[in-house]
């Protein structure tokens, strides 16, 4: 299932690598794509999925990346970049790495770098009350 109202694709190719991607990287993409168009009103634009290694972690190349246009305003892009990073862990064991990278000007253009791993987690009970107080209150974190 692709939610194309949701998620575009910059090039056709993106739609046939989405449904290659790591089963836990399509689910970050789909939260993501439902949060982008609900509190922001903007679809995720998909920018690259798959491609060889050549001087980063080859993370693409595995299907467990994608890359998405930032969105219209640099706010939405940090708070979407912060929710993703409140409702996902990359990996328990190593908690200095996020989901989404934290600086969108990382790289060779600013992006929304999304990447998973075979321990990604998602919300746990107590995290879906953090981040539900969170979001009432308005307390992200956002830094421009």
């Amino acid at each position: 299932m692709i939610l194309d109202e949701f998620i575009q694709y910059r090039d056709v190719k993106h739609g046939g690598e989405f449904q290659r991607l790591h089963v836990k990287c399509r689910e970050v993409a789909y939260i993501a794509s439902i949060l982008s168009k609900t509190l922001f009103n903007e679809q995720l634009n998909v920018t690259s999925i798959f491609r060889k290694k050549t001087t980063d972690s080859g993370i693409h190349e595995q299907f467990r990346a994608i890359d998405f246009k930032p969105l219209s305003k640099e706010e939405y892009t940090y708070r979407l970049i912060e929710m993703i990073n409140l409702i996902y862990t990359y990996d328990p064991k190593r908690p200095n790495l996020k989901v989404a990278a934290e600086n969108p000007y990382h790289g060779t253009g600013q992006h929304i770098h999304i990447q998973v791993h075979d321990n990604t987690t998602g919300l746990s009970p107590d995290r879906i009350e953090y981040f539900k107080l969170l979001a009432k209150n308005d307390a992200f974190k956002f830094k421009p």
